[in-house]
């Protein structure tokens, strides 16, 4: 078996139908399609068992609902191909074919492909080509995994399962947001080699339902544990690879900006200033994220107005303090 997609779906009956006939082709190289239905209440279970009648190579695995990770998990247990790669059930993966040839004579242990941003009437929103951003230089890939938020999805990328297998590696049951990219920061530490496939890939559907979108506004525990564990994450990262010094200062740049756009979003939503600095004492006083700030306060690298921020919330100063100059980080 050359390739397992994996494919988790909850409550997907508007969408995995579409889904899976983007991935049905004649291909002279064998590939599986592994749907796993985590407890979907709609009528999921039945369209993919229609598909499943017709095309042996897929097939459904229904489990009471867990959560994506544990869902992703599961088509990892029993996924057969040497390479693996996930499509979620609302997105589409596109150029199989091409995908399948490649792989046949690959040498790599990740691909990553261009995708693009589509509305929910199917415009394109937005052209991300990390072929060009990245340019198969490691460097360059460190920068955007630590720096940037374009290689933070587990999908528009092939991975080679044996290297899965030989390291447990898998997605944290318990988390939130951020699953995707600590599943990608640790297998990422393991590869030998990668290549950038200079082709568009994949479709990513941008509806407002995602962990994110969810969390706007918002500064729960759960949040703050999910984004400490992250941080956690790319500094195990970092000190297993040494990447770049150019590497390192996008990182502390982007867990600032990351931390204000949070609080940004907090003040906005949220009325009452009570609220607003106990919200931001559970941030900032978090070890993880109060590194960052500390970091970022010294690194000349870091825009002075930024700079003066991450010293205000290192002194927990109210929120109508930090009103009083957001507008200089705008």
């Amino acid at each position: 078996m050359l390739l397992s997609i994996i494919i988790p779906a909850y409550n997907a009956a508007d969408y995995i139908k579409s889904c899976l006939s983007g991935l049905i082709c004649d291909s002279v190289y064998p590939y599986e399609i592994i749907v796993i239905n985590d407890g979907s209440q709609d009528a999921t279970a039945q369209l993919v068992a229609d598909f499943a009648a017709h095309y042996p190579y897929i097939r459904c695995i229904n489990q009471e609902n867990q959560g994506v990770s544990a869902a992703r998990n599961a088509g990892l247990d029993v996924a057969c191909g040497e390479y693996v790669t996930f499509v979620d059930a609302d997105d589409s993966l596109l150029i199989l074919p091409t995908l399948l040839e490649l792989l046949s004579n690959c040498s790599h242990d990740l691909l990553i492909g261009d995708f693009y941003e589509i509305a929910s009437d199917g415009t394109i929103t937005c052209e991300r080509t990390l072929s060009q951003i990245i340019a198969d230089k490691r460097e360059l890939l460190d920068k955007e995994l630590l720096g940037g938020y374009l290689l933070n999805t587990c999908w528009g990328k092939i991975y080679r399962n044996q290297i899965i297998q030989e390291h447990k590696l898998c997605f944290p049951p318990n988390v939130k947001m951020g699953e995707d990219l600590i599943f990608v920061l640790n297998y990422i530490s393991h590869i030998k080699n990668f290549h950038c496939v200079p082709l568009y890939i994949y479709n990513y559907l941008q509806l407002d339902s995602g962990a994110v979108r969810r969390l706007r506004g918002r500064i729960t525990p759960e949040l703050v544990h999910d984004k400490a564990l992250c941080i956690r994450e790319k500094y195990n990262y970092i000190q297993q690879i040494t990447p770049s010094a150019n590497a390192i200062t996008a990182f502390y740049q982007y867990q600032l900006a990351d931390t204000i756009s949070g609080i940004n979003l907090m003040f906005k939503d949220c009325p009452s200033i009570l609220k607003q600095y106990s919200s931001l004492r559970l941030l900032v006083t978090t070890p993880e994220i109060n590194g960052i700030l500390k970091a970022c306060l010294h690194n000349n690298s870091i825009a002075l107005k930024r700079r003066l921020v991450a010293f205000l919330y290192l002194h927990r100063l109210t929120s109508i303090m930090y009103i009083a100059v957001k507008k200089l980080v705008r």
